[in-house]
């Protein structure tokens, strides 16, 4: 996950092109070689769309701690859809 000017705990939205937030994953099917890119930043390739909720933000102790949703599409991979996901790290 890539994040940019987040200053403050809160809801932002994961959009296309990346305006605050950007996803990167990729998908390798062994047997088959394919290899499946979804890299948020690459608008003119990938659709994302989701919320990132900071529920935690300590620049004091460099702790963010959050929530978030995501769907991924990228032409000729499955869409990719993230529940629930959570984290919790120093930064």
């Amino acid at each position: 996950m890539i994040v940019t000017n987040l200053d403050k705990t809160g809801a932002y939205p994961i959009t296309t092109p990346m305006k605050d937030v950007a996803f990167i994953y990729m998908r390798r099917r062994i047997s088959s070689g394919t290899v499946c890119e979804y890299i948020g930043m690459d608008a003119e390739h990938v659709k994302q769309e989701g919320q990132l909720v900071i529920t935690k933000l300590d620049t004091g102790q460099k702790i963010v701690a959050g929530t978030f949703i995501c769907t991924l599409i990228t032409a000729g991979c499955d869409t990719v859809r993230m529940t629930e996901g959570r984290f919790d790290m120093k930064y």
